[in-house]
């Protein structure tokens, strides 16, 4: 069995797609997920159909506190980067 390097405890970022687009972006503000619900929202905001929706939500911070403390950093583009070229 072969160990996947994980970004931080708890979320292995398997597809490779946080640390490419959601990682630190500078200038931009970050939103703090639990790790697991990481790979949820990672998953959402590659879809260019979900893309909008999940950025509204991880902008709610009501949302947020209610999914429990700690977690990754996501900075949130301003649009979905499946349909950067």
């Amino acid at each position: 069995m072969h160990h996947i390097p994980s970004i931080s405890p708890g979320y292995a970022d398997n597809s490779g797609m946080w640390k490419r687009f959601f990682a630190l972006l500078l200038g931009i503000v970050q939103y703090s997920i639990p790790y697991e619900w990481a790979e949820f929202f990672t998953t959402l905001l590659m879809s260019p159909t979900h893309f909008g929706k999940a950025k509204d939500l991880m902008q709610s911070t009501d949302l947020l506190s209610s999914l429990g403390e700690g977690g990754d950093s996501f900075s949130l583009p301003s649009s979905c980067p499946s349909n950067s070229p």
